[in-house]
């Protein structure tokens, strides 16, 4: 996993797994509002870029590698408690150790793909494996790309995140339509009051 610009994500970046209460468009379309996409995302397990990779001794940057085994019927949140039981898997990855910070992020998953389903805590086979590798190009890329880089340790082209571009409140769009009136307020008055003072100026010399 990589950058927008194809750099290595640091080890300590952050990588959630979980499910979103939003269809794929539009997780497409919210991409920009983080908070928001937040707010719909129930977070089933958490690593850090660098987590338990096999091949390396040492955390390696832009892999990851981990085993969570905990409810999906009752994933609690807070103070609320969800099921996403045979709900779609998503990753969200990010290009910093939190949302908060974060000035790119990527969001991928693997549709069609069985194993890209959360098991039922009652599921005759209720575990599931998923990989980065699953996810199909473009399809499962929600907010990202693939292939601007190449890994380093592996020489295989990796994902990459996207940078996150936030688009104004309307609030704040409505302040700065009312400073561009403003301004057009005093241009036009001052070229107004130039016009006059030209005008006296005239019928003065006349």
């Amino acid at each position: 996993m990589a950058t927008a610009d194809g750099v290595d994500l640091p080890v300590g970046d952050l990588a959630l797994l979980g499910s979103f209460g939003l269809t794929p468009f539009q997780i497409q379309a919210d991409a920009s509002s983080v908070s928001l996409l937040d707010a719909k995302f129930v977070p089933y397990a958490s690593a850090r870029i660098g987590d338990n990779h096999p091949l390396t001794p040492q955390p390696a940057p832009g892999f990851w590698l981990t085993d969570t085994n905990a409810s999906t019927d009752k994933v609690i949140v807070g103070s609320e408690t969800f099921s996403i039981a045979h709900q779609q898997i998503y990753y969200w990855v990010f290009n910093a150790p939190t949302i908060a910070a974060a000035t790119e992020q990527g969001i991928f998953t693997a549709p069609n793909n069985p194993n890209w389903i959360f098991p039922d805590d009652n599921d005759l086979i209720n575990i599931t494996p998923t990989e980065i590798g699953d996810v199909p190009h473009p399809q499962g890329i929600l907010v990202g790309s693939f292939g601007v880089s190449d890994s380093p340790l592996t020489g295989s082209p990796q994902y990459n995140l996207a940078p996150i571009v936030v688009i104004p409140e309307p609030a704040n769009y409505q302040v700065l339509l009312a400073a561009v009136a403003i301004g057009l307020s005093f241009q036009l008055s001052s070229r107004l009051r130039r016009s006059k003072n030209r005008l006296r100026k005239r019928q003065a010399l006349n």
